[in-house]
């Protein structure tokens, strides 16, 4: 093992390493969410203890999730109102990921989580046919009653296995709420900026942080979210769509194969 606890120091190039990583994947996943797929394994890789390597995702996360959602705002595509209105739900669900993290056995969850980001993908592509609108209107009238445990749900998600939290939180602003694709992106980014704080807060007072990687790589997702919020947003809903759902299905194989 590379590591043995917050503290320990580490090889420079390991740090560029994690950071180039940090920043493609904050980059990447500006539009859905899911970066931590891919950070949390390096960081595995590198020798982390799993507490220590998503509490160290988390941190670094903080930095795209700001700046996404400062170039959202920028472009108004935020509506406050809606995001606030999931905050709280937001902030429960990363406390219980938090007290869930030492003891879950996360194997069947990232199957069952790549499975739904396939499935709904395939659904979510069709979704100018009327089934999914009239679908989509249906649901919206029982928006109090699905949207709290979803939310609840995609924060404890993020916490527990390091990613896909944001992606069900997308789905269910597109799907329940009729949000746009770049819509869904910007609104998702204030709740789960908030259960991310949170975590980070409970993360660090259990020394779970190691923090010469989790700075450079806050950098890194500063940047790399800002420069993909500005790219999807330049491109509009429609243009986006491709995007969307080629990053759908990546992310959902690579949760059920790899």
């Amino acid at each position: 093992m590379l590591f043995f606890g917050s503290g320990d120091m580490v090889e420079p190039h390991l740090i560029i390493i994690a950071s180039i990583a940090a920043f493609f994947c904050s980059w990447f996943g500006s539009l859905v969410g899911g970066g931590g797929l891919i950070v949390v394994p390096l960081l595995l890789s590198l020798g982390l203890p799993i507490p220590v390597a998503l509490g160290t995702r988390r941190f670094s996360s903080l930095g795209g999730t700001a700046t996404g959602l400062i170039e959202f705002h920028r472009y108004k595509k935020m509506n406050y109102k809606l995001s606030f209105s999931l905050v709280i739900f937001a902030l429960i669900g990363s406390f219980l990921g938090y007290v869930l993290v030492e003891s879950l056995n996360e194997s069947i969850l990232r199957k069952i989580i790549g499975f739904l980001i396939v499935t709904l993908a395939i659904v979510l592509w069709f979704e100018n046919q009327e089934r999914i609108k009239k679908l989509k209107g249906r649901l919206y009238k029982y928006r109090n009653v699905i949207g709290p445990p979803v939310a609840i749900s995609s924060s404890l998600i993020a916490i527990v296995i390091g990613g896909a939290g944001g992606t069900v939180l997308t789905y269910l602003l597109i799907i329940v709420y009729g949000q746009t694709i770049l819509q869904s992106a910007g609104n998702r980014r204030l709740p789960l900026l908030a259960g991310n704080i949170l975590a980070v807060i409970l993360f660090i007072l259990a020394g779970y942080v190691h923090y010469a990687l989790a700075v450079p790589m806050l950098v890194a997702t500063a940047f790399g979210g800002y420069f993909g919020s500005r790219f999807y947003l330049k491109r509009g809903d429609e243009k986006v769509r491709v995007f969307f759902f080629g990053i759908m299905i990546l992310l959902g194989m690579k949760i059920l194969f790899l």
